[in-house]
C-alpha cells in the first residue's frame, strides 16, 4: 500500500476521533507570540469560550434529486447527504436530545473541503452551537474522503446548501422547524467548501439571497473577477493562510480580496498552513514541519495542476466572464515542490481562525460591538501571527 493510501486511510480515522469536546493539543507548539492586552474588554480566551448552551448533536441523511458531474458532465442523480447537525439542547450529547428554548436561533451551514468530511471542524461549530447557533455540516456525495471524489462536482453543492437550508426552516423531520430566525442564516466553508460558499454567495445564478453573512477559509478563488462579486453586499470574511501549499496565497488570498466588493475582511495568518484549518490538521500534522507536506501527498493526482487555469476546465458550467468567471486567470500551482517553511503549528492556527470566524459572526450576524472590535484589531493585536484588512 502506498503513503498516500496510508494517510487516506489515517485522515479517515482520525476524522472519527475528532468528535470529542476539545481538539487535541500539538506535539510541539513551536515558537508563538506574545499576548496582548483585551480589546473592547475581550481577551482570546473570552472569544473562544464556550457559551451558556449545552451542544447537541445528531447524524441525519437526507436526499435530493439533482444532478452529479460524471465523464458526461452534469447529469440527474440522486445526491446523498450525510449530514452532522450541532445546536444549542437542553443537555449535552450526541443522541439528539432537545433543542434549547430561547430562540429563533441563527443558522450556519458549514461546506467541507476536498477529501475531508462534515467534522473538519467539529470544534469550531461546536463553540457556536453553545453560544446559540444552529449548525449543519454535510458530507457531499462526490467530494469527500471516501466518495469518488470528482473535484468539480461542486458546481452542485451550492443546490446541496440551498437544500440544507429549506430542510432546517421546514423539513418535515427538522428538529430546527420554526425555531431558525430566517434573518440571520449564514453559511461558510473551507477550500473547495470554501468555493461552495462563493458561489452559494455571489454566483448570479447559484446565489442562496436568504444569506445575512458569510465566511470562507482558503478558498480556491482566483477565477472570479469584480463583476462575479457585485451580486450582494452583504458582509463576507476570507480567512487564508500566507504559507498555504495547496490554495496559493498570492493568487487567491490577496488577488481575490481585491476585487471583492465592501463590506469584506480578510485575516491572513502568517505562515499558516492549508491542512491547518482542520481539527485533523492538528492530529495529522502537529509535528511536521508544515503540515501541507501531508496534505500534497495525500491529494496528489487529484488537483488540477496547470497554474495558467486550464486544469479548472470542468467548471466550465459555472459560466463565463459576462458573470465574472475567468477560467484562464493563474491560480498557483497547488503543491510545486517548492521547499516549504517552517508553519504556524496547527492548534494556534485553529484558535486564530474560530476566533475569527466567532468575532466576525457575533460582531456583524448579533451586532456585537466588542466582538467587532476584536475582529478589527484582537485577533491580529493577539500577536505576530495574523494581519487584518478590511473594505
Amino acid at each position: 500500500m502506498n503513503r498516500a493510501l496510508l494517510l487516506v486511510g489515517a485522515i479517515s480515522l482520525l476524522s472519527l476521533s475528532a468528535c470529542g469536546d476539545d481538539a487535541p493539543k500539538d506535539k510541539d507548539e513551536g515558537p508563538s507570540c506574545d499576548r496582548r492586552s483585551p480589546v473592547a474588554g475581550l481577551a482570546l480566551e473570552d472569544v473562544l469560550a464556550r457559551g451558556a448552551f449545552p451542544v447537541g448533536e445528531q447524524q441525519v441523511t437526507l436526499v435530493r434529486d439533482g444532478s452529479c458531474f460524471g465523464e458526461e458532465g452534469n447529469e440527474a442523480c440522486s445526491r446523498e447527504l450525510r449530514t452532522r447537525l450541532f445546536y444549542p439542547a437542553t443537555e449535552a450529547g450526541t443522541d439528539g436530545p432537545p433543542l434549547a428554548e430561547g430562540g429563533p436561533f441563527p443558522l450556519v451551514v458549514y461546506s467541507h473541503g476536498f477529501m475531508s468530511s462534515a467534522v473538519e471542524n467539529a470544534s469550531l461549530l461546536r463553540i457556536l452551537a453553545s453560544r446559540g447557533y444552529v449548525a449543519l455540516a454535510a458530507t457531499f456525495p462526490h467530494t469527500s474522503l471516501g466518495s469518488d471524489t470528482v473535484l468539480f462536482d461542486v458546481v452542485n453543492q451550492p443546490g446541496d446548501v440551498s437544500f440544507l437550508i429549506d430542510w432546517a426552516l421546514e423539513g418535515e423531520d427538522s428538529p430546527f422547524a420554526g425555531a431558525i430566525d430566517e434573518g440571520r442564516i449564514v453559511t461558510g466553508g473551507l477550500s473547495l467548501g470554501g468555493l461552495t460558499t462563493l458561489l452559494v454567495t455571489y454566483h448570479a445564478e447559484l446565489r442562496e439571497p436568504r444569506l445575512a453573512a458569510a465566511f470562507a477559509i482558503a478558498p480556491p478563488s482566483a477565477f472570479f473577477t469584480e463583476a462575479f462579486f457585485e451580486t450582494t453586499d452583504i458582509p463576507f470574511l476570507l480567512v487564508a493562510g500566507s504559507a498555504d501549499a495547496v490554495v496559493p496565497y498570492p493568487q487567491n488570498g490577496i488577488a481575490a480580496f481585491e476585487r471583492m466588493r465592501a463590506p469584506a475582511e480578510r485575516v491572513t495568518l502568517e505562515d499558516a498552513s492549508h491542512l491547518g484549518f482542520t481539527d485533523q490538521g492538528i492530529l495529522l500534522g502537529g509535528s511536521a514541519h508544515h503540515p501541507d507536506s501531508i496534505a500534497c501527498t495525500t491529494l496528489a493526482g487529484n488537483l488540477p495542476e496547470a497554474g495558467d487555469g486550464s486544469g479548472w476546465d470542468g467548471l466550465a458550467d459555472l459560466g463565463d466572464l459576462s458573470i465574472g468567471v475567468d477560467l484562464a486567470a493563474d491560480f498557483g500551482t497547488p503543491c510545486d515542490d517548492a521547499e516549504l517553511p517552517y508553519a504556524m503549528r496547527p492548534r494556534r492556527q485553529l484558535e486564530l481562525l474560530s476566533a475569527a470566524v466567532v468575532s466576525f459572526l457575533e460582531g456583524r450576524l448579533n451586532l456585537d460591538g466588542a466582538y467587532a472590535a476584536f475582529l478589527e484589531e484582537g485577533v491580529s493585536g493577539d500577536g505576530c501571527d495574523a494581519v487584518y484588512a478590511s473594505k
